[in-house]
């Protein structure tokens, strides 16, 4: 394959809130930036499908209590140092959005910017960003697939892609490169994820050398409409808040399993998700939680945003006023990712990493709101750094080691076949409830797919997408895997049914994983 060759200060990878957020930061500083993505630029991502809640302390929530309630619902595993900054900056960078554009309102911990896009509820920010970027000269190349981190002399020197559009090679050389790829939601059978979410950034991170951590913490968000058929909207928290929470039988969940910490799918996502999966799994396996609104009165609808935004969808398609609407757990978010410090620096010179694929600021467990912040957080943070590390390093015009093999993929149809058995695997063996026979059963199988993958021959070279995403699905899960059969107790959204108890005594700390020297597999420390 011929590989065109292009030069930038900044690199960014990812064109959700992360993304864009740094390149705004990096252009600030008077740097060249560029964004590519595999999607449109500012679609495709969680921040466009999110419900537009911004964690900050607000309307008579102190930083302290934000802080408390991170790290109570991080289980004490949340990174300090990450914590802080989020903590202290949240506010000023989301009014930050507001003197964009975009359009916000403030609730008690929260501000919130979404509008009635369905699904997209939180394309308002995305555009806001896109929009801000373009006025300072950012350049964009969307449909732009990530393949693989160029790295030389231990940093970053750029990155391999390849344009889905023009069907070409690209080799982009850069001063840094900020990673804001998000993470892996949609590896898995049942997720909320945009489709385009599948550990991307992960995987190209470990290829090259980079330290992550925190791998087997993968949360679920409770409250997902269920249904053949049926989009998996995501209800807001306050809207459980003001309903029943109930099997067929008419039990309350929440006090069946003695879930009491509220907002529920605010600090209680992992034990509510738990309770809504054993409820299913006691009954077959079918679908047997219910959001119970039949109750509901007109004055008595959460007037944030994001209830307002499904008030139509609930009412209108599933008829809440008169049934009740099937509710079942989904892969939502991935708390490990890319061991970052404060200033986003990774063990990469030159490589920054913000949002969803970075690792250590939530923990075991995210409490609701903070990736939305957590994005334009550390984005910033990210793109400024970035453009510090940029300035003093000017880009060369040499180029690009040989990119080896990475020109060479498989056809969609058998990728889409494997593809769909790995995603059974990470659902029946690292999903919401695990066990260590399990765990070491999904090692197997994991081996036996990459095994199945390698062997199927070249088909298409038109579009490598489908094969690419499986191949860093397949060493994501590898990642997760290896991390949950190490870590033999249970803490937020981590849950081993042989080992069902919270230890300090031997599990205070964070499992870092990291390739080995010799490219054979992956080691964790």
């Amino acid at each position: 394959m011929y590989w065109e060759h292009m030069t930038t200060d900044v690199l960014v990878i990812g064109s959700g809130g992360a993304g864009l957020r740094a390149a705004i930061a990096a252009a600030e500083k008077g740097l060249r930036v560029l964004v590519i993505s595999k999607t449109a630029i500012g679609r495709g991502n969680c921040t466009a499908y999110s419900n537009g809640n911004f964690a900050v302390a607000v309307e008579g929530l102190s930083r302290e209590e934000l802080r408390g309630q991170i790290f109570e619902s991080g289980c004490n595993l949340c990174e300090p140092g990450l914590v802080d900054v989020l903590v202290e900056e949240g506010e000023r960078r989301v009014e930050e959005l507001a003197r964009m554009g975009l359009p916000v309102i403030r609730y008690q911990g929260n501000i919130s910017a979404v509008r009635d896009r369905q699904p997209f509820f939180g394309l308002d920010i995305t555009t806001c960003l896109a929009n801000r970027a373009r006025e300072l000269g950012v350049e964009m190349l969307p449909g732009v697939l990530a393949i693989d981190l160029a790295a030389g002399g231990g940093r970053a020197e750029g990155a391999w892609a390849f344009d889905l559009r023009r069907r070409r090679g690209l080799a982009f050389r850069a001063g840094a490169v900020v990673l804001a790829a998000g993470g892996g939601g949609a590896l898995y059978q049942r997720h909320d994820n945009p489709p385009a979410m599948t550990g991307d950034g992960l995987a190209m991170a470990l290829r090259a050398g980079v330290t992550l951590r925190d791998m087997e913490f993968v949360q679920f968000y409770p409250l997902v409409i269920a249904g053949e058929g049926v989009f998996p909207y995501i209800v807001p928290p306050l809207i459980a808040e003001k309903a029943r929470l109930v099997n067929d039988s008419g039990e309350d969940i929440p006090g069946k399993h003695g879930i009491t910490r509220r907002p529920l799918a605010v600090r209680s996502r992992d034990e509510l998700a738990r309770a809504l999966f054993l409820e299913n799994r006691d009954a077959g396996g079918r679908v047997n939680t219910f959001l119970d609104l039949r109750g509901l009165r007109e004055e008595d609808w959460p007037e944030d945003l994001s209830c307002r935004a499904m008030k139509p969808i609930l009412e209108g398609k599933l008829d809440c006023s008169r049934k009740m609407v099937a509710i079942s757990p989904a892969c939502h978010f991935f708390m490990g990712g890319v061991a970052v410090d404060e200033r986003c620096r990774t063990d990469l010179e030159g490589l920054f990493a913000a949002g969803e694929v970075a690792g250590g600021l939530h923990g075991a467990n995210r409490r609701g709101g903070g990736a939305l912040t957590e994005a334009v957080v550390f984005g910033a943070r990210a793109g400024e750094e970035a453009a510090y590390h940029a300035a003093g390093r000017p880009v060369g015009k040499s180029r690009l080691p040989s990119p080896g093999k990475r020109d060479k993929w498989m056809g969609q149809e058998r990728v889409a076949d494997i593809r769909r058995k790995l995603a059974e695997c990470l659902s029946d063996y690292m999903g919401i409830i695990r066990d260590g026979a399990k765990l070491a059963g999904a090692a197997g199988r994991l081996d036996e797919l990459r095994d199945e993958f390698e062997r199927t021959p070249c088909a298409d070279q038109a579009n490598p997408r489908p094969a690419v995403e499986l191949n860093n699905g397949l060493g994501v899960a590898t990642m997760i895997a290896k991390a949950a059969q190490r870590r033999e107790e249970s803490r937020g959204a981590h849950f081993r049914e042989d080992h069902p108890l919270r230890d300090d005594t031997k599990w205070m700390g964070s499992l870092f994983l990291k390739k080995r020297e010799d490219n054979s597999s992956n080691s964790l420390q």
